[in-house]
Order: structure tokens, then C-alpha cells, then sequence
């Protein structure tokens, strides 16, 4: 139990340092991304060595390949920066730590979809008031202009919700 409070205690420290820094100088810096993900990798990779269980490393393996190409994706598309895609990255090294292998990184990847999509939508059609009524505002404006800000706060809106996730699905196993 220890082992996924410290995984989700590591997840927390990184989003700290690296939200301070994005919001004082818009830029996630390497100092914070870099070290966070060869520490966790080395942590997962001893925790499924020691267990001596090959399909537990093949799950953390392939939750980092999926959330580097998602990172990759969101980069590529103008969405957010590459400091955006390395914090993605090293969080979801760390939050797979947490819970099964590769459900981490789902969550992750499906709360930061779903909370563009929502950003996207309420840019570019808007809400009238309190009605809750959407209207076109821009036919031409791309979702990497609707999303102009810094992205580890929606990473950080992810993280949190895949936490409140796995604590409430923690109890009903438990």
C-alpha cells in the first residue's frame, strides 16, 4: 500500500514544481521532467523485477509507449509544448505505479481528451449565460488556437481525477 501512496506522492511533487513553472514562465522545465521519468522508470522496472513478473514490466512498457505517442500526437497537432509532453510522460510513468499497469495511463490520456474536447467546444461555440445554449462563434478557429494555455493545468485537472478514480474504485475492490 505504501508503494502507491509514494507513486501518487511522486505524481503530485512533479505536477507541483512543474505548474509553478508554467504559469510564472510558460515552460515546463527538464530539470523537472527529465528525473522524474528515469526515477520512475527505474522504480517500476525494480518493482516488476522483484515480483518477477514479465507481464507487469510488458505493461509498464507499453503505458510509456502509448503515452509518448499521445504526447507526441498532442505536440505534433500544436495542442501543447514538448515540456507539456515530457510532464505527460513522467506522469504517467508514475501514476501506473499506482494501479495496474496501462490503466493509469489510460485514465490519464482519457481525462486530458475529454477535457480538450470540452475546452474546444466551449471556445468555439461558446455558451449564452446560464442557458447553456451553444452558438457558433469561429468556423475557422483550430483546436490548437481555442487551447492557448498552459497545458500542465489540464494535465493537472487529469491527474486529479484519475486519483479521485482510482480511490473510489480502490474501495469498491476493497
Amino acid at each position: 500500500m505504501s508503494g502507491v501512496w509514494l507513486s501518487w506522492a511522486m505524481a503530485g511533487l512533479i505536477l507541483a514544481l512543474a505548474v509553478r513553472s508554467d504559469l510564472r514562465h510558460r515552460r515546463v522545465p527538464n530539470a523537472v521532467t527529465f528525473p522524474a521519468i528515469v526515477a520512475g522508470m527505474m522504480v517500476m522496472a525494480g518493482s516488476a523485477w522483484s515480483q518477477h513478473r514479465w507481464e507487469t514490466f510488458i505493461g509498464y512498457v507499453s503505458a510509456l509507449v502509448l503515452a509518448a505517442f499521445f504526447g507526441m500526437g498532442m505536440e505534433r497537432g500544436g495542442i501543447w509544448s514538448a515540456g507539456d509532453s515530457k510532464l505527460f510522460l513522467a506522469l504517467a510513468v508514475w501514476i501506473d505505479g499506482a494501479v495496474p499497469p496501462l490503466v493509469g495511463t489510460e485514465m490519464l490520456i482519457g481525462f486530458t481528451a475529454l477535457g480538450y474536447a470540452g475546452i474546444f467546444t466551449i471556445r468555439r461555440y461558446g455558451i449564452r449565460r446560464h442557458s447553456f445554449r451553444l452558438f457558433r462563434r469561429s468556423q475557422t478557429e483550430s483546436l490548437s488556437q481555442a487551447c492557448r494555455f498552459p497545458g500542465s493545468l489540464l494535465i493537472a485537472a487529469a491527474s486529479v481525477a484519475a486519483f479521485l478514480l482510482s480511490l473510489t474504485a480502490g474501495r469498491e475492490a476493497g
